[in-house]
């Protein structure tokens, strides 16, 4: 896209991306796709829904004629967007101390550190998730309805960058369901109803529009994964890919599982953030709405495992920002009632 957004056609784009990559040393799936011009192209067909990102390149490289500054510019403000953001929102739950502490922490999560380097849109995913939490915070807060025009901008156009964008809908139905059951403000209520329409009108008419335009499918994703990403050319029965879907989440979740029992100090974080989540439910000390944004947010990021069962932490920065900040908030307050205690 890059490429053709430069002038190129379709096979001068491919053409050159062929030219940069040693096949011979590619594994069996990447040597299939790269070799082979008819498995390239139904690979390429997954992401043409995805074009802000090789726009928001080939803008850079007006500017900068290196191709890898061109690339790895969007990446980094999104990367740097991130952590201003993550830090706004663990400031706005959390004292300075444990604010600080959320964030280095959060940093210093191999994945969102390594995946921030390659040329994926992963971290501009992420970075336009927090924006879309920001504006989301914003109008139900301070009800001026710029937030919620602002909401609705970054959210269109974060669907041109990642579809994960349209699990704001189920974060919204988790935030409007916490606030009835936790009996916050019915002014809060009434503005997570405004979101929750504005949001459904938004996705309906992303969908209409990729109907018509062709565009991959869910079930067709699914289907890419289940043939190896297209090693293999199988079809499915619905009953076969719901059975796969199955199988492949309980694994996602044991080998998740197995990660945590290998890494001692993530483990007790996040038993921490459970038992801090549980606490703010069962036990709320007071009503915070950063708390429900946070809760909603990464439940609706977590959910994302049972459409698309692939174990990468990639796709799920907002859980872990989730766990981080509620594991500070229980070490928080812990201290917080002894010293009272000690007074």
């Amino acid at each position: 896209m890059f490429y053709q957004m430069k002038g190129d056609s379709y096979s001068q784009a491919r053409g050159k991306i062929i030219s940069q990559i040693n096949i011979d040393q590619l594994d069996k799936i990447g040597r299939k796709i790269f070799s082979e011009q008819e498995s390239y192209q139904y690979s390429y067909s997954f992401f043409t829904k995805r074009p802000l990102y090789p726009f928001l390149a080939r803008i850079v490289n007006i500017f900068f004629k290196s191709e890898y500054l061109a690339f790895i510019t969007p990446v980094f403000f999104a990367y740097m967007g991130s952590v201003l953001l993550s830090l706004y929102f663990l400031k706005s739950g959390l004292p300075y101390f444990f604010t600080i502490f959320s964030l280095a922490l959060f940093i210093a999560f191999y994945p969102f550190l390594d995946w921030s380097t390659y040329f994926l849109t992963d971290t501009i995913g992420f970075f336009f998730w927090l924006l879309q939490l920001l504006f989301i915070y914003k109008f139900v807060t301070v009800a001026k309805l710029k937030y919620l025009a602002l909401y609705i901008l970054s959210l269109i156009v974060s669907l041109f960058s990642r579809e994960q964008s349209t699990l704001m809908l189920l974060m919204l139905i988790f935030l409007y369901f916490l606030i009835v059951v936790l009996k916050y403000k019915q002014s809060f209520k009434r503005r997570s109803v405004m979101l929750i329409k504005s949001t459904l009108v938004v996705i309906v008419i992303y969908f209409g529009i990729s109907t018509i335009l062709n565009q991959r499918t869910i079930l067709e994703s699914i289907n890419y994964l289940q043939n190896n990403y297209a090693f293999f050319s199988k079809t499915y029965t619905l009953q076969e890919t719901t059975a796969y879907l199955i199988k492949t989440i309980i694994f996602t979740h044991v080998v998740f599982l197995t990660d945590l029992i290998k890494h001692h100090w993530w483990f007790t974080f996040f038993v921490l953030g459970l038992v801090g989540i549980a606490k703010v439910i069962i036990f709320p000390k007071r009503k915070q709405f950063i708390n429900l944004l946070m809760l909603s947010s990464g439940l609706a990021s977590y959910f994302f495992v049972f459409i698309y069962p692939v174990l990468s932490y990639r796709f799920f920065y907002p859980v872990v920002l989730m766990i981080v900040y509620f594991a500070a908030k229980l070490t928080f307050d812990f201290f917080e009632e002894r010293q009272k205690i000690i007074k």
